[in-house]
Order: structure tokens, then C-alpha cells, then sequence
């Protein structure tokens, strides 16, 4: 099997396919995990999901609850909740929608009152209409757990290359034959496509339509501060964990 992109996705399907004997091979143009795996958010959430993801979230909770013993690596993981705080009426008519949907698939997820808020918060100062919390959410560090997954990857077999990226794929009969990379050809009858922003030009390689709106998001660290709350917080135009 071979993957193309190296950031947590692939990283992850490389040590899954490993871990149950597979030969996997990972190409990566740049540096492993040197993009948005990267300089993610850290949330690791079932909330406020499209309704058609909203399941396989649930199942992606349960094995970030043991990930850290699976790989065998401190990836920072806490389930401390995430919070999303309304703005206004129309957030906070969203929020209760989600909360019926949320409920319906098994999560936890629940209103809460302005004054709940301050209690959850400590020292928030701010004006809000109510909330959605679902506990069960949580967060992680983005680079950390990017990483943990490639080296057990490696410790499981996978062969992660990077600075090594595909120029093209070989299909035969309409199959995948082969992957051709800047360092030679690899036959395969098997990809998978884990090049986030950039899947479709994998895409094009094989005649595929993949459509991607780009997002923009800025995202910044600041020095050490005293705990405040294992929350993750989404309020207004900012959003933060510790």
C-alpha cells in the first residue's frame, strides 16, 4: 500500500496497515508532519460536526481515550470538554439544534446557561447567551501525537519517506498499477490519498474531480500561563485551549 502525504492521516493509516502486516510505503514532498498536522487547532472533537462525519468522530473519541498506551507516547491528551459559547440568538438556535443531532448519535452534548459559563470558566468576563458543552470532547498536541503515530509507524514496519513526492500515478485497465515519484516508480495496486489541501492533484493524476475550499485560520502560542481550565473554548472570533 502507499500513502501519499505525510501528516497525521497518513501517518495513521501507515501504522495501521502496518501493525496488521501490511507493507505500507509513505511519500511525503517535504518534511513528515511539517504542515497543518502541524499547526492544528488541538481539538479533538465530536461537536459541531457535519452530520455525515458525526459518527466516525464517535468512533475516533473512543481511540483517542487510549491512544497515548497504544503508541506509546505523551501526546498531551486530556478530555477536558469543549465549550462553544453563542454570540447572539442565532448561534445559540444553532447550538440547540446541535444538541438535539449530538444526543441522537450518543454524544453528550448539552446547553448550558450564562451563568454555567462563569462557573466553567473562571475569570471569563465576557457576554453570552448560553452555550453548548459536550464533555466527552477533548484535546490533544497536534505535532506530538502527528509524531507519535509516524515513529510507531516505523516501529511497526511502515518505510516513511520523505522529501519524495509523487509526480503521477500508473493506471492499467482502468486499476492503479503503480505510483511514479521524483526517486523512481513503485508498483501498487493500491493508494491512499492523505494529502489534505493538496488531494486534489492526486485527484487529477487519475481523472478525479476533488473539490477543496481553502480556509484560512490563524493560530498562535503564547508563554506559559496559569492554568485556567481543561476546557476547550470556541467563543466569538477566538477560540483556545491550554
Amino acid at each position: 500500500v502507499v500513502i501519499v502525504g505525510g501528516g497525521i492521516i497518513g501517518c495513521a493509516a501507515a501504522y495501521s496497515r502496518a501493525k496488521r502486516g501490511v507493507k505500507a510505503i509513505l511519500l511525503e514532498k517535504g518534511r513528515l508532519v511539517g504542515e497543518q498536522s502541524s499547526r492544528a487547532w488541538g481539538f479533538v472533537r465530536q461537536q459541531n460536526r457535519d452530520p455525515a462525519e458525526l459518527p466516525l468522530m464517535v468512533a475516533g473519541n473512543r481511540i483517542w481515550r487510549e491512544l497515548s498506551a497504544e503508541l506509546e507516547a505523551d501526546i498531551e491528551w486530556r478530555q477536558g470538554g469543549i465549550l462553544s459559547i453563542a454570540k447572539d440568538r442565532e448561534e445559540l438556535a444553532h447550538y440547540e439544534g446541535r444538541e438535539e443531532l449530538e444526543r441522537g448519535h450518543g454524544v453528550d452534548s448539552r446547553m448550558v446557561t450564562p451563568a454555567e459559563i462563569k462557573g466553567l470558566l473562571p475569570g471569563f468576563a465576557g457576554d453570552s447567551l448560553g452555550g453548548l458543552l459536550t464533555p466527552s470532547d477533548g484535546n490533544a498536541e497536534p505535532l506530538k501525537a502527528s509524531m507519535a503515530f509516524a515513529t510507531a509507524a516505523e516501529r511497526a514496519g511502515a518505510d516513511l519517506r520523505a522529501y519524495c513526492a509523487v509526480e503521477g500515478l500508473t493506471v492499467r485497465d482502468g486499476r492503479i498499477a503503480g505510483v511514479r515519484t521524483e526517486k523512481g516508480e513503485i508498483r501498487t495496486d493500491t493508494v491512499i490519498c492523505a494529502a489534505g489541501a493538496y488531494s486534489f492533484k492526486i485527484g487529477r493524476m487519475v481523472g478525479l474531480d476533488l473539490p477543496v475550499r481553502t480556509v484560512r485560520a490563524t493560530v498562535a502560542a503564547t508563554n506559559p500561563l496559569p492554568a485556567i481550565s481543561a476546557l476547550c473554548v470556541r467563543g466569538g472570533e477566538v477560540s483556545f485551549r491550554q
